[in-house]
């Protein structure tokens, strides 16, 4: 037997209540402006407190960690620092984990965590610097060289194809010759100083220096080229009409040889027909007088 669907409608009672929504006034409006800025000044201020405090911890468990007598990085800052500051370093770094052992890290202030992470770093910075400027200083004394030669190509190749004046390049070879001296000053101080102090020169000078070529040598592709040399336009007239006489003179010979060719060959024939034609008159007299 087949299922026969049917639909039920039921009524439903609504009712309908107007809610009164407060209208908001200006200072309320204000007040809330307020309350909100003050939450975020908030959040702001403990977010830096939470950064403030992990940069202040992670200075002091990282260093433990490079003056630990196993440590790779510690025969390294030995070798450049002086036995006072690698004590104070280690004296500051101590005294820095007894601080936060004891809770006073969780109620410093912002103004004390950043000086504290100043006078930590300070200590250990210097050190840093001298690692750093000791491996970039090969490279960069080569590259000082590199460009200072690059720079008198340049200036060699730039005067011969541009208008240059010479107290630029004057300019130019000097700023060349005085970057070779101060480099050559600077690698014999530097040959004398032990590691743990700080070096003669540093590589921001360097790339100062090299910066300044780069300037220089930019600078010459402002002057303009120079104007290629043309000939003369007498000498060029002279060689075109010289070279005109020089080939009709030639052909005009040429045409006489080829006119007085066929006068020679008539002649020698005639010459060559007179003795025949004698000859024969003379057979004919002998004939003659036979008969």
């Amino acid at each position: 037997m087949k299922e026969v669907k049917k639909n039920h409608r039921l009524n439903l009672e609504v009712k309908k209540t107007v809610l009164c929504i407060q209208e908001i006034t200006q200072a309320s409006r204000q007040a809330s402006i307020n309350k909100l800025d003050k939450l975020d000044q908030q959040d702001k201020l403990k977010k830096e407190l939470d950064e403030a405090k992990n940069r202040v911890e992670a200075f002091v468990y990282d260093t433990r960690a490079d003056l630990a007598e196993d440590s790779e990085k510690r025969t390294k800052l030995i070798q450049y620092s002086t036995e006072v500051e690698l004590k104070e370093l280690n004296e500051a770094v101590e005294s820095a984990a007894v601080w936060m052992e004891e809770g006073d890290i969780e109620t410093a202030t912002l103004g004390d965590l950043k000086a504290k992470f100043t006078e930590l770093n300070s200590k250990k910075d210097k050190i840093l610097r001298r690692i750093t400027e000791a491996e970039l200083r090969p490279q960069l004394i080569t590259m000082m060289h590199v460009v200072t030669n690059l720079t008198r190509e340049s200036l060699a190749n730039a005067t011969v194809q541009r208008d240059i004046p010479e107290e630029i390049v004057a300019k130019i070879t000097k700023q060349c010759e005085d970057a070779d001296k101060w480099m050559t000053q600077r690698e014999e101080e530097q040959k004398k100083l032990p590691d743990s102090v700080d070096p003669a020169f540093s590589s921001d000078e360097i790339e100062t220096k090299m910066e300044e070529f780069r300037r220089a040598v930019k600078s010459l592709f402002i002057y303009p080229k120079k104007k290629p040399v043309k000939p003369a336009a007498n000498n060029a007239t002279n060689t075109t009409n010289t070279t005109t006489t020089e080939t009709n003179s030639t052909t005009n010979a040429t045409s006489s040889d080829q006119q007085t060719a066929p006068e020679e060959t008539k002649k020698s024939s005639t010459e060559e027909k007179k003795p025949e034609e004698q000859k024969k008159k003379e057979e004919t007299k002998e004939d003659k007088k036979e008969l």
